[in-house]
């Protein structure tokens, strides 16, 4: 039986499609790291938190889901892959007036008692207002319950405007439960020098025979204009993700004197990056810059733009500000060039870049007296994403269980790597396949068009001369 020329190259291309796809899927690689604990194993069962490295960002996919967790038998453990996050703090302080006051003179100082509302909170400082200058006083508080009294603050207040503007009317409380307090304040009265200075001179004829001060003591009473309560307690305000720095190399730093720029290429493990940092010794200067990452296609290289933005860096007399920061998209790229727009200026002096970016962690439950490896970059195109039991994590989350962190131990080559299953959207996607299937096309196409010309050439010798 003969083959035609055009089903040859047919049989041929889809040969070559099939060996290079499945080439791909036969031999792919992959890594593992052993998921380090204190102590060697747990002793309960606990929620931890795995970082990911520089070294599995390099080796893991663009969507991170080549990711997996094996226990000692192999078996999959789910896991939630979320950005590591911190709680920020905030203190906030709610003052008010003290209500249903009694005050009682002593002989030696004065008594006032008062409650809280039923909707008042507890509080934790008092204040003392009043409108004189230069005192000093000794207060107490105490809570009352049952008869009893338990001793809460024990210090001065102060006013020392003679000397310095210094000046306390606050006093922090012991921690308690009370709902009824006593203040004591001694030493009602409250002497301040006059600054008149009394002086009476005994003069005979133009002799003075004798002379005597006396300065002037006012005393007063300590007014108290108001009771103040207050309340600082600390909230979680919001959660904010952690970002750390990356390391980075700069692989080249040239001139376009043409185009006045300055580029800056350099590489990384393909971090997370949203924050590059320009480090120089110049000053005084602001200069437009460009973040770009290559974008590949079968025909060329090109570079495209992600961010810009303007870095200066001012210093003279009194004046000393900087802003040396680019903020972008999230971005996990091999290489990236930094563009800087001199025009018809020196270049600057680039004595470094600093780069910066969240980083992800795995969260699993994890069993005691287990070991555990995090197993990373097989070649998963075909694959889908893992659907994982995550309801206890999400929940011990949310309830602001603390993870313990545990971190990744040395990168070993993994030979446990799984088939990789069927997926017609992947498929698609995969370049091997785009590939052969343009080499399809275009032995087809030359085929049609060398039966095409056989055709006409046989017409034209058909046609009688």
């Amino acid at each position: 039986m003969k083959v035609s020329s055009p089903s040859l190259g047919l049989m041929l291309s889809l040969a070559l499609l099939c060996c290079t796809v499945t080439a791909g899927a036969e031999d792919p690689l992959g890594w593992k790291k052993p998921i380090g604990f204190p102590e060697g194993k747990l002793a309960q069962q606990e929620l931890v938190a795995v970082p990911l490295d520089a070294v599995a960002y390099s080796r893991c996919s663009e969507e991170l889901d080549d990711l997996r967790i094996l226990d000692a038998a192999g078996t999959e453990v789910p896991y939630r892959l979320l950005k590591r996050s911190e709680n920020r703090e905030r203190t906030i302080e709610k003052t008010w007036s003290a209500e249903n006051l009694s005050l009682k003179p002593l002989a030696d100082g004065l008594d006032i008692r008062f409650s809280l509302d039923d909707d008042d909170p507890q509080p934790t400082s008092l204040q003392i207002e009043t409108p004189l200058k230069n005192f000093e006083q000794r207060v107490r508080v105490f809570g009352l319950a049952d008869e009893q009294e338990t001793l809460l603050a024990d210090d001065a207040i102060f006013d020392y405007s003679q000397y310095m503007d210094v000046r306390r009317v606050d006093l922090p409380l012991n921690k308690n439960s009370f709902r009824s307090f006593r203040i004591m304040i001694d030493q009602l009265t409250s002497e301040q020098e006059s600054h008149i200075l009394n002086l009476t001179r005994n003069l005979q004829g133009e002799t003075e025979q004798s002379r005597q001060e006396r300065f002037s003591v006012n005393r007063r009473p300590f007014r108290i204009d108001r009771i103040g309560l207050g309340r600082r307690e600390v909230r979680i305000e919001f959660e904010s993700m952690v970002e750390q720095k990356w390391d980075i190399s700069i692989e080249n730093i040239s001139q376009d004197a043409n185009a006045g720029q300055t580029i800056v290429e350099f590489s990384t493990f393909r971090q997370p990056l949203a924050k590059l940092s320009l480090v120089t010794t110049s000053q005084n200067f602001g200069r437009r810059v460009h973040l770009e990452v290559p974008v590949r296609s079968a025909l060329r290289e090109d570079w495209n733009r992600i961010a810009s933005g303007t870095v200066t860096q001012l210093k003279y007399r009194d004046i000393d500000e900087q802003k040396l920061e680019l903020v972008f998209p999230e971005t996990r790229s091999e290489t990236y060039r930094l563009v800087i727009e001199n025009r018809n200026s020196p270049p600057l002096a680039i004595d470094g870049l600093e780069a910066f970016g969240h980083v992800h962690q795995l969260l699993f439950l994890a069993q005691p007296e287990e070991t555990y490896e995090l197993q990373y970059g097989q070649e998963t195109e075909f694959g889908e994403p893992r659907e994982y039991d995550t309801v206890a994590i999400d929940r011990f989350i949310a309830a602001g269980v603390a993870p313990l962190r545990l971190e990744l131990g040395t990168e070993t080559e993994d030979s446990r790597v799984p088939p990789a299953a069927f997926s017609l959207t992947k498929l698609m996607n995969n370049s091997l396949f785009l590939g052969g299937l343009i080499l399809i096309m275009a032995v087809l196409l030359c085929s049609g068009l060398y039966r095409a010309v056989k055709r006409v050439d046989a017409l034209d010798d058909s046609q009688p001369e």
